[in-house]
């Protein structure tokens, strides 16, 4: 499977309802014209493939511009810095880091580039599994740039519950940090055959930092704060639809969502320009490391 195909690209989305009827009938009537089991699972099949990218209902019409962040997408902060800190024995892959930046570079405008530095080793013992822990060491560790500049912060820790990523708005984990953060989890990722830690974490910080951007918020196509469209990346997690949709893809090829379907594309850019179709765009991005 292509990476970036989205299902609402290539054919028309099917509702639940109109897929329930569709499924009843081929399991019902097609036996008046002699066709076999076989081939009605074959119809059922096709019509969960093609459909079953958009079972999840939106909340509604829209009523209000959906939610942007300014600072990270626009040329009015002309640079973006993205500070990563890790707990020892838990550092970013440099898969992960290198896919971040192709993406930030893609969908954000910054004509003075783009700036990722995976910067302090945190010691093993100062994490409990704490959220509390989590604030404290945010505070403890990052270091906002000054000036007119947007900012990222991203810490890897092993793991917070069941999360695989959080994500944090603005004085929403702390009053006392005003940028927008995010938590990778490698510890609750398990490589299976293609589909390596590397790749599922590439997915995951790419997901959460999308949740930064102002992803998913737009009434006529979210969920809980997700995409409804299961071939994009801002979707919520494994489900029977995303199981039925990427088994084959992810069998053979290791796919996993890397990209923002066309609605949340539109969500961050209305006009459908992304900033960073230009390989020169791509090349503003640099990674420097810190790291022992």
């Amino acid at each position: 499977m292509i990476q970036g195909f989205s299902a609402t690209d290539a054919c028309p989305v099917l509702h639940a309802e109109h897929v329930h009827r569709l499924v009843a009938w081929l399991c019902s009537e097609p036996w008046r014209y002699g066709l076999s089991m076989n081939l009605r699972i074959a119809g059922v099949l096709v019509v969960l493939l093609c459909g079953c990218g958009a079972f999840r209902r939106p909340v509604g019409k829209v009523k209000e511009q959906p939610y942007r962040s300014q600072s990270i997408l626009e040329a009015d902060s002309p640079s973006l810095v993205v500070e990563i800190d890790y707990l020892e024995g838990h550092a970013p892959s440099p898969v992960s880091v290198r896919l971040l930046g192709r993406r930030l570079a893609l969908y954000t405008d910054k004509p003075e580039g783009i700036r990722i530095h995976v910067d302090d080793e945190i010691p093993a013992k100062r994490w409990d599994g704490k959220r509390s822990t989590m604030r404290a060491l945010v505070e403890a560790h990052a270091e906002p740039p000054s000036g007119n500049v947007g900012y990222i912060y991203l810490m890897y820790l092993p793991g917070f519950r069941n999360y695989r990523g959080l994500s944090f708005q603005p004085r929403k984990l702390s009053k006392r940090f005003n940028h927008p953060l995010a938590f990778v989890y490698p510890g609750r990722l398990r490589g299976r055959l293609w589909v390596t830690r590397q790749r599922q974490e590439s997915s995951v910080v790419v997901h959460e930092v999308g949740h930064l951007m102002g992803l998913v918020s737009h009434p006529e196509h979210y969920v809980d704060g997700h995409c409804t469209n299961s071939w994009c990346l801002m979707y919520d997690g494994l489900d029977a639809r995303s199981v039925v949709l990427h088994s084959l893809p992810t069998l053979f090829w290791g796919y996993l969502p890397t990209r923002f379907c066309r609605a949340c594309r539109r969500d961050l850019w209305p006009d459908g320009k992304l900033p960073g179709r230009k390989k020169a765009d791509r090349a503003k991005v640099h990674i420097e490391s810190s790291a022992p």
